[in-house]
């Protein structure tokens, strides 16, 4: 389910309202759930070869308790570790609405082994006409008994209708493990129409209840 839809079927349960959402996901696989397997590790080369996902230089999705440990995944039983053999990237062409706002949101984490890259570090990059977001970022305190993920968003306004989501490993090119990343999520910034008249409603119906409520425990003075 997108992570949107989930807060709101949470919030709309916690008001006694209806819970609609039928969302559409705009990035696809961003869990790496696909393929689906119960193997420790996939490993994929250049090219389209992860679904959604175009694929440089060598990644791996790898499955939770990864030789027994006890590291797992943020969402899912799969993440990405964007050092396969060797340093990779990932990225996806999304479709977006000129001039709309957007959230891009991801879990990520280091991998743990003591041959991989510490600190590991990668470049989170959203492009359509124009750079519209250039961050890096830095991990270093995973063990095989805890991940330590690290939850991150970051807004950006489309200047096209398409637009580029990547993720880039930022470890020399013979790493052979360095960031994780999962969750990985693209939404509308802003809620829609029908959406904001249905929280709403539901936020008052819950005031207007807990009025009734106050009122009848009030005693009434002659």
């Amino acid at each position: 389910m997108n992570y949107t839809c989930a807060r709101f079927v949470v919030l709309t349960a916690l008001l006694g309202a209806a819970s609609v959402c039928t969302a559409t996901p705009i990035l696809s696989n961003g869990s790496f759930e696909t393929p689906a397997s119960s193997a420790d590790v996939l490993s994929f080369s250049a090219g389209p070869t992860l679904s959604g996902w175009i694929v440089s230089g060598d990644v791996e999705t790898v499955h939770n308790n990864f030789q027994g440990n006890s590291y797992l995944s943020y969402d899912g039983v799969r993440y990405l570790d964007l050092d396969g053999v060797h340093a990779g990237a990932i990225s996806q062409t999304i479709v977006t609405t000129l001039g709309a706002q957007y959230t891009l949101s991801f879990a990520y984490s280091n991998n743990p082994y003591p041959a991989a890259t510490h600190p590991a570090s990668a470049r989170v990059l959203v492009s359509g006409n124009t750079t519209l977001l250039d961050q890096t970022i830095t991990h270093n305190t995973s063990t095989t008994s805890n991940a330590d993920w690290i939850f991150s968003s970051f807004t950006f306004t489309a200047d096209s209708t398409s637009t580029s989501v990547a993720f880039g490993s930022l470890d020399s090119q013979s790493s052979i493990g360095g960031i994780s990343l999962d969750a990985i999520d693209v939404t509308a910034g802003t809620p829609e129409p029908g959406t904001t008249v249905l929280m709403f409603g539901g936020v008052a119906a819950l005031a207007l209840g807990l009025r009734h409520v106050r009122l009848k425990g009030q005693t009434s003075v002659d």
